[in-house]
C-alpha cells in the first residue's frame, strides 16, 4: 500500500528511510509542498498541452493538499483555472513561495 500512499504523499519513501534510521520522520513544510507542486505542474506542462496539464493537475493538487489548512479553498480555486500562469501564481501565493524559487524541471539523462 505504500505505492498508493506515494500519490498523496510523494515524500513517503524519504520518510520511511528517515523513520528506519532515526525512529522519527519530518512532515514536509508548506514551502516544500508548494515547491513540489510547482515542479510537478511544470513537468506536466512539458508533457501535455496547457489545457490538458491544467485539468489533469487538479487531481494531483487534490492529493497534495489533503489535510492542509485552507486546502479545500485552494482546490476549489484551482478547479476553476485554465491558465498555467494563474495556477502557478495561486500555488505560490497559497504556500508562500516565490515562483522563481521553485525547483526547475528535472532533466533525465538517457
Amino acid at each position: 500500500m505504500i505505492g498508493r500512499g506515494a500519490i498523496a504523499n510523494p515524500w513517503i519513501f524519504h520518510q520511511a528511510a528517515e523513520w528506519e534510521a532515526t525512529g522519527r520522520c519530518e512532515v514536509p513544510s508548506l514551502e516544500e509542498r508548494g515547491n513540489f507542486m510547482l515542479m510537478h505542474f511544470r513537468c506536466m506542462l512539458e508533457s501535455y498541452s496547457s489545457r490538458t496539464a491544467c485539468t489533469r493537475f487538479r487531481a494531483y493538487a487534490s492529493y497534495y493538499t489533503k489535510g492542509v489548512k485552507g486546502g479545500k479553498h485552494l482546490r476549489m480555486t484551482l478547479n476553476t483555472l485554465l491558465a498555467p500562469e494563474a495556477i502557478e501564481r495561486t500555488i505560490a501565493e497559497f504556500f508562500g513561495v516565490q515562483k522563481a524559487q521553485a525547483p526547475p524541471i528535472p532533466v533525465l539523462e538517457a
